[in-house]
C-alpha cells in the first residue's frame, strides 16, 4: 500500500502571520458588507487589503498583496472557484507549491 507524502511543514514568519490576519479581516468585512453574496472576485477582495492592513499600522503595494495571497492561500483554508476570464485570474499555490488560476473566493464560512 502506497503512503501519500505530505508537504513539509514550514513555520510562518511574523510577516506571513500578519498577511493572513489581514486577509481574514478583509474577508470578514466583505462578508458583513455583502451578506447576500456567496462569492466575491479575488481581485475585489485583494483591492481592499491595503486599507485593512493600514489599520494594523503597515502599508503594502498591490503587487505584494497578490504575491502574498497566492503564496499563503493554502494556509487560509478557503474555497476558491475557477473562472473563464483570464484578466481576472489570480494564481493560488497549493500546499505543494503548485499554482493554478482562480477567480472567485467564497465569502461565507463553511458551517
Amino acid at each position: 500500500m502506497a503512503v501519500a507524502s505530505r508537504a513539509p511543514r514550514v513555520r510562518l514568519s511574523l510577516e506571513d502571520v500578519q498577511w493572513i490576519a489581514g486577509f481574514r479581516a478583509t474577508r470578514l468585512l466583505l462578508a458583513a458588507a455583502r451578506p447576500d453574496d456567496a462569492f466575491v472576485e479575488i481581485r475585489q477582495l485583494l483591492a481592499k487589503v491595503p486599507a485593512v492592513v493600514r489599520a494594523f499600522g503597515w502599508s503594502c503595494r498591490p503587487a505584494e498583496v497578490e504575491e502574498a495571497f497566492g503564496r499563503l492561500f493554502h494556509r487560509l483554508d478557503w474555497e476558491a472557484r475557477k473562472g473563464r476570464d483570464a484578466r481576472k485570474f489570480v494564481h493560488l499555490a497549493d500546499r505543494y507549491g503548485q499554482s493554478e488560476p482562480f477567480v472567485l473566493i467564497k465569502l461565507q464560512e463553511n458551517p
